[in-house]
Parts: C-alpha cells; structure tokens; sequence
C-alpha cells in the first residue's frame, strides 16, 4: 500500500485513491468478479487492453499490482 501511495502522491492524484483496493478487492490480486474484473483494482478486460496491461493464458498484468497501478495511474492522468 505504500508504494501505490507513493504513486498516487506523485501524479497529486487525490490519496483516497489508495484506499480504493481495499473496496474492490480486499486487496487480493487474485479477486475476479463477475464481469471479469481482475486483480485489486478490478479492472475489466477491455480498460486493461486500454491501459496496456499484457493479458495471456499465463500471465494477466491486472493481477500484477505494480503493472495494474502504473498503467491505471499513467492512463488516468493522461486522461485530465
């Protein structure tokens, strides 16, 4: 959590945004809803694509809490 603190804190994206995982996911880069949402943010399919976050049969970059928060975070600024 103190890392993706550091990455909101960074892009002065607002630091509720850390808390958001808990929410989501209980933090658990292995959650996956009904949509198909993975990781702990819950990303779907489509906004990973978005994002840029590699989805194979072996490897799911939404469950990768590192790859998930820069691409979330890089997309999300680029967006304002």
């Amino acid at each position: 959590m103190y890392w993706i603190a550091g990455q909101v804190k960074k892009r002065n994206m607002p630091m509720e945004l850390v808390l958001l995982p808990i929410v989501e996911s209980a933090f658990n880069p292995h959650a996956t809803s009904g949509a198909n949402a993975a990781g702990i943010w819950q990303i779907i399919p489509s906004t990973g694509r978005n994002y840029g976050l590699k989805q194979t049969r072996s490897y799911d970059a939404r469950r990768d809490v590192v790859a998930s928060t820069t691409g979330g975070a890089e997309h999300d600024a680029a967006s304002e």
